[in-house]
């Protein structure tokens, strides 16, 4: 059986057993890094994108399985080289593996992305990225409501999972210049915060890529959330890490 190319995301050393994936795509610590985090490769996962077929795509310590029944998950490096590569790829018949993270049945806390957002992050950042979302035409006033009201997010955007490598290209092709311009304008900003707050790109790009990446789903499929589509963020790392972090 052919496997799907897989790409792996790193600024260090993977963490992830290197069996599981094809070809490491570097983010260097450079100036655009800087502001726009793990979504500097974003250019280079839409050129290695098939224009026919599917792509994976992992960071540097997380990749997505098949375990419908978890969102999250942390296995040791041990156990993730004894992970068979088949339990990244999606189930038979499906062009997607996915992790869907909904804010109420994990945390019990936040009903949707606006209302996790503004407890979790600088409520600024969300209000002036999706409201340049609209006057660059990435999404309409309606469409933009509609995805701060949304239960879940898909965990890393295109940046992880599974996709049609057709799908990356186009949603790269629109979301990446939103990305550039909102570092040119907000930069001096959000540079001032904290090491996990000045992340905040990496944060709204899944937060933005969400949006699409449903709207696709919700034409495939007549009924979401789906146990062929939707799986496991598995994270393969043996020491301390905190939530939210590029550690």
């Amino acid at each position: 059986m052919q496997l799907i190319p897989t790409f792996c995301i790193a600024h260090r050393p993977p963490r992830l057993s290197a069996h599981l994936y094809d070809e490491i795509i570097e983010t260097p610590k450079g100036h655009d890094y800087q502001a726009l985090v793990s979504v500097v490769a974003h250019p280079v996962l839409a050129e290695r994108a098939p224009e026919v077929g599917l792509m994976n795509v992992c960071g540097y310590r997380k990749i997505v399985t098949r375990k419908p029944d978890l969102p999250h998950n942390r296995i040791s490096e041990a156990q993730c080289a004894q992970m068979p590569r088949a339990e990244t790829e999606p189930h038979q018949g499906s062009d997607f593996l996915l992790c869907l993270h909904d804010f109420f049945a994990v945390g019990r806390r936040h009903r949707n992305i606006k209302e996790q957002w503004d407890s979790c992050h600088h409520r600024i950042d969300l209000y002036d990225c999706l409201n340049l979302a609209v006057a660059m035409g990435v999404m309409t006033h309606g469409e933009r409501r509609a995805l701060e009201a949304e239960p879940a997010l898909i965990e890393g955007g295109v940046a992880m999972g599974v996709y049609p490598g057709s799908l990356v290209r186009q949603i790269v092709s629109v979301v990446f210049p939103l990305y550039q311009e909102f570092a040119k304008r907000y930069r001096s900003r959000f540079m001032r915060y904290d090491p996990r707050q000045r992340r905040c790109i990496a944060f709204l790009a899944e937060r933005v890529e969400t949006h699409f990446i449903l709207r696709e789903l919700r034409q495939r499929y007549a009924k979401l959330p789906n146990t062929e589509v939707f799986g496991c963020l598995t994270s393969s790392w043996d020491g301390p890490w905190e939530a939210g972090t590029m550690q």
